[in-house]
């Protein structure tokens, strides 16, 4: 199925979940990681500084339309593993924390995280809205302009959630 609505991620051995959507949005998607990163002291032991996501998606990037979060310290303590099982609560947080938050195109309450590598260029709180309504809602957001359709579905499949 392409947007698993019950949000059973395959685990990776690097613990990692697994989704995929030829139709993510490049900001929608970092947008995302901040705001997990912010919240995963709500599920983990943890400070938001010691886990990283991926600020550069460019054509090409096997990792451009995945969620990815990493524990910045080499090797990591099982950070990962841990946010793997509590994902879909996480998840939840995020949206709760866009659709509560009264700004409009994002902000340090949201989804602006300091010192991102791309300072906070190109976020796009709709997107990540739209996103997390599909991941937790099982609502499919429409192909922004120039993706293919469903009809033109180019592949289907699960992609990671690092």
């Amino acid at each position: 199925t392409r947007a698993p609505h019950s949000l059973q991620a395959t685990s990776q051995t690097d613990g990692c979940a697994v989704f995929r959507s030829n139709r993510y949005s490049r900001g929608g998607l970092h947008a995302i990681e901040h705001a997990l990163i912010a919240l995963a002291p709500l599920t983990v032991t943890c400070e938001p500084s010691e886990l990283g996501c991926q600020c550069t998606r460019r054509p090409g990037d096997e990792n451009a339309e995945r969620l990815l979060l990493f524990e910045r310290k080499r090797g990591g303590v099982g950070l990962a593993g841990t946010l793997l099982r509590t994902l879909e609560p996480l998840l939840s947080a995020a949206q709760q924390r866009l659709e509560g938050c009264d700004c409009v195109d994002g902000c340090p309450d949201c989804i602006h995280k300091s010192g991102c590598g791309e300072y906070n260029e190109g976020l796009d709180k709709e997107a990540a809205r739209r996103i997390l309504r599909w991941l937790l809602q099982g609502e499919e957001p429409p192909p922004p302009a120039g993706e293919p359709g469903p009809e033109e579905e180019v592949e289907e499949g699960v992609s990671r959630l690092c």
